[in-house]
């Protein structure tokens, strides 16, 4: 037991010493001592297999404080390739920034699509129509479907949009879960509807672009429910008035944002 401060320094510093040494055990698939060396390894593997160091020849051995060096070298490197998320994603600043920047853009664009899309419909406006469900149109804008090749692949199939990028910046950390991914769904559906929604009104169906829009509402409205679930309230909602009355009446289930 110290009984002085040098003592006491002395404890903290062997107890971290003695934690360093635990971690990198842990860390290390096998960590061979002979001596003092360190080789360069032939290959970095991820965190979960450690960090392979190999017996090096006498003529490798290095001194106490080039080996301690390299010990807090290969600590930091576990770190960096930790499996873990970073802790500042998904925080409560990063939320709260997606909230207030994308928040009052995806409010404005669903009631264009609920209010004033739908009387285009009824009005048989298809130039209106077609314009906001194609291509940087303000329904389009919202989340859409690009398709295009790369490579040796044919075609590959990107979801884009506003609430697409909202979707992600509530939801996933260092990779888009199940959660995320279920959102990704719902917007595109929400793509297939305005898409049939465009077809209807190149064809001049107010009956297909009405059924397709009431489709459209009930995918936008189910997004905003589930994402809404994942905002905590210290971050605050994204508030909606409620949904259409025909698009409600079509689905019993869909209730206010």
């Amino acid at each position: 037991r110290p009984r002085d401060g040098k003592g006491m320094r002395f404890c903290v510093r062997s107890s971290l010493a003695v934690l360093v040494l635990l971690g990198l055990g842990r860390q290390a698939s096998c960590f061979n001592v002979k001596g003092i060396f360190l080789s360069r390894p032939a290959a970095l593997r991820p965190a979960t297999e450690g960090i392979s160091m190999q017996i090096a020849s006498p003529s490798d051995f290095l001194s106490r404080r080039e080996a301690l060096s390299g010990i807090a070298s290969a600590v930091v490197l576990s770190v960096l390739s930790s499996p873990f998320p970073a802790a500042a994603e998904r925080s409560f600043t990063s939320m709260t920034t997606a909230v207030r920047n994308y928040g009052p853009r995806i409010k404005a664009g669903i009631s264009f699509f609920e209010v004033d899309l739908k009387a285009a419909i009824d009005k048989q406006d298809w130039a209106a129509v077609s314009e906001a469900v194609s291509e940087k149109g303000k329904a389009y804008r919202l989340a859409y479907v690009e398709k295009y090749s790369s490579g040796v692949v044919k075609e590959v199939v990107e979801l884009k949009g506003v609430m697409k990028i909202f979707a992600s910046s509530i939801t996933a950390s260092d990779s888009e879960g199940p959660q995320t991914q279920k959102l990704y769904q719902y917007l595109t559906k929400y793509a297939d509807f305005c898409q049939k929604m465009k077809e209807a009104a190149a064809a001049g169906d107010k009956e297909a672009a009405t059924k397709a829009w009431i489709g459209g509402s009930f995918a936008l409205r189910i997004f905003m429910d589930s994402v809404n679930g994942a905002i905590p309230r210290s971050v605050g909602k994204v508030d909606l008035p409620p949904p259409p009355a025909e698009a409600a009446a079509a689905f019993p289930t869909l209730k206010p944002s």
